[in-house]
C-alpha cells in the first residue's frame, strides 16, 4: 500500500519513444520499503520518484469484509 509518493519532474517525456524505468529498493524498515525510481526517455532522464510503501498483512483485505 503506498505510504507517500513524490516525483520531480525534470524535463517533458516525449511521445512514441520507448520508456525506461529503474527501481531501487533504498531502505527497509520493519513492513515499511523506500523505493526510488528513474525514469528515461533513451538516454534522457525525465523524471526521478521516490515512494514508501508499506507490506499488508495477507488476511488484511479478508477482514474489510
Amino acid at each position: 500500500m503506498t505510504a507517500k509518493l513524490c516525483v520531480d519532474y525534470i524535463k517533458p517525456t516525449p511521445l512514441g519513444v520507448k520508456l525506461k524505468l529503474i527501481g531501487r529498493i533504498s531502505e527497509i524498515k520493519g513492513r515499511k520499503v523506500t523505493v526510488k525510481t528513474e525514469l528515461f526517455a533513451g538516454d534522457e532522464i525525465c523524471a526521478r520518484g521516490e515512494a514508501i510503501v508499506v507490506r499488508i498483512p495477507d488476511d488484511f483485505l479478508k477482514s474489510k469484509n
